[in-house]
């Protein structure tokens, strides 16, 4: 683990971490707004102040970072599961726990280039940040059935003892089965 270090009693040791897939070339590197090093080409940096840095960032060629996709996933659920089982105690209510509707589409991770931060730590990475977004290209309604199915989603508990079913649920991209315990 980097701990802080000093050169000098009261002098803060910043360690400057850049990405060179990131930078290709030599970046200009800024410290609260004013220039600190142009030209720098390595992919690390020491750097030891009197005091904390507010603003760093750097400026130059930066190179983007082409998406990931995940097509055709399954991205959730909505209103309870679609899978596993479910246990519940006899005559303790009705319970709507399975699943309404199941969303399908696509999964995108972009890289968004870090070219600047505030209020650093001591250890500074330039790189990229990741950000998730998803893309819903569907969302199907599951219809369940089963003997201690009620009002489509919701099981009753008060038909036996002790007992165990399944619920079978379908949707348009698939089946499912839940099994479900009274106990």
């Amino acid at each position: 683990m980097f701990r802080r270090r000093t050169s000098s009693p009261g002098k803060i040791h910043y360690r400057v971490n850049i990405n060179k897939n990131m930078c290709l070339g030599a970046v200009d590197i800024y410290i609260d707004g004013k220039p600190y090093q142009y030209g720098f080409n390595r992919s690390y940096l020491d750097i030891y102040r009197d005091k904390k840095i507010k603003t760093i960032s750097i400026s130059g060629q930066i190179s983007s970072l082409n998406p990931k996709n995940e097509y055709n996933i399954i991205l959730g659920i909505s209103g309870g599961i679609i899978d596993g089982t479910l246990t519940y105690q006899y005559n303790s209510g009705m319970h709507c726990e399975l699943a309404n509707k199941v969303i399908y589409g696509n999964r995108i991770t972009n890289f968004v280039p870090v070219t600047v931060i505030e209020d650093p730590g001591e250890i500074i990475n330039f790189t990229y940040r990741s950000e998730l977004q998803t893309q819903v290209l569907d969302e199907s309604h599951v219809s369940w059935d089963g003997d201690y199915v009620l009002n489509d989603n919701c099981i009753v508990t008060d038909l036996c003892s002790g007992c165990e079913s399944y619920a079978y649920g379908k949707s348009s991209h698939g089946n499912y089965r839940v099994t479900v315990r009274i106990v």
